[in-house]
């Protein structure tokens, strides 16, 4: 064979080899720029070694093809049991696919080997949460304590006290959350819960109006700002929350329609506020007994007692056994009919059906007393 011969196969040799690198570096340049599936294809035939494994699982993850990358994953933990990298992405993914118990596995065997990892505890909170595990919340204590800037920490912590009500050990970590960040909208959420829980309504208002300056709109957002301006009494800025969940949120929701009814009637606009409850009504399948006071009540602030009478007669259809609607019922009848036989007949029946446990008993007593003097009086 002569020297030019042997020079050619030499350079064929070579190229040969260098095959694989350059699919791995071409795979590489198209995974960095998102072309995921053309990098899984210069992965396939870049080689066997571990590097490449991960990178053509991390590929078929990429594109959602979870059951390929799992079958990969699972064949690097076999054959490279210790590969701590590929091991973390692997229980990972299995977390993410609801395959809780082999995920804790994967992060029990990586916490022996490596216990000051936060991220680690991170996720055994994770997974112990979706287990209802009670030691989740300490795993995620544990991964603030190893990383105390570790944000999502902190907010798992917080959020656990705030849905358990423990508002004094949440607002611990909610300081710690918003000081690590100030402007962070996921914390002022949670302190504004926690404040509306407790109800504190002007700290709510301070913390969710901050959320919605921050560009944080949400249904819950506006909802208990709407209620926490209307149990503060400041009416219009009630109406305008309410607005905006009925206009972006749902439309159809009565309570928005009931609870923005009775701010418009704090502010004395009758018309609008019955027209929302009245709209609250039409929408519910339930027992309208409150609507139907409400109505009745704004009616008797006008003095239109004929109306009154006629949503308390609905109230009292919609719970027959309502003291407050029977008892109401009595007085608006004596406001608005002159037979004074008309009127002792509701008032005795309060104290009929209520007798001396009623809570308006001596007052409808003595105004029975009052009438049965008048018509004794009016007979002579």
């Amino acid at each position: 064979m002569n020297k030019f011969l042997i020079v050619i196969l030499l350079i064929c040799s070579l190229k040969a080899e260098a095959q694989p690198v350059s699919a791995l570096a071409a795979g590489d340049s198209l995974y960095a720029i998102g072309d995921y599936q053309r990098a899984i294809e210069k992965f396939e035939i870049a080689g066997e070694g571990l590097s490449v494994k991960y990178k053509l699982a991390k590929g078929y993850e990429a594109i959602g093809n979870d059951s390929k990358a799992l079958t990969i994953y699972e064949n690097i933990e076999k054959i490279y049991p210790d590969a701590t990298i590929a091991k973390t992405a692997y229980g990972k993914l299995l977390y993410g696919t609801s395959r809780y118990p082999e995920a804790k596995n994967i992060f029990i065997e990586l916490m022996m080997k490596n216990p000051i990892n936060a991220n680690t505890s991170y996720y055994l909170g994770l997974i112990g949460e979706k287990q209802n595990d009670t030691l989740s919340l300490k795993n995620f204590k544990q991964a603030y304590y190893l990383n105390p800037q570790y944000s999502d920490a902190l907010y798992k912590i917080a959020i656990h006290y705030v849905s358990k009500q423990k508002f004094k050990n949440a607002k611990e970590w909610i300081e710690k959350g918003l000081q690590l960040n100030t402007k962070s909208t996921r914390f002022l959420i949670l302190e504004g819960l926690s404040a509306y829980y407790r109800k504190e309504y002007h700290d709510a208002i301070a913390a969710f109006t901050k959320t919605v300056e921050l560009g944080k709109r949400t249904e819950q957002v506006h909802s208990c700002l709407a209620v926490s301006y209307a149990k503060t009494y400041q009416y219009q800025k009630a109406v305008d929350e309410f607005l905006i969940l009925i206009s972006e949120y749902n439309a159809q929701n009565a309570g928005y329609h009931y609870n923005i009814g009775k701010c418009y009637m704090g502010l004395d606009e009758f018309e609008k506020g019955r027209g929302h409850v009245e709209l609250s009504i039409t929408i519910q399948d339930v027992s309208l007994h409150n609507e139907y006071m409400t109505l009745a009540a704004s009616y008797n602030r006008e003095k239109k007692f004929k109306e009154t009478i006629q949503y308390l007669k609905l109230a009292i259809e919609e719970d027959p056994k309502s003291e407050k609607a029977i008892y109401e019922l009595a007085v608006a009848a004596d406001n608005y009919y002159k037979d004074d036989t008309l009127v002792l007949s509701y008032y005795q029946k309060y104290i009929d059906v209520f007798n001396i446990k009623g809570i308006y008993y001596d007052l409808a007593l003595r105004r029975a007393i009052d009438l049965k003097a008048e018509i004794h009086f009016k007979g002579k």
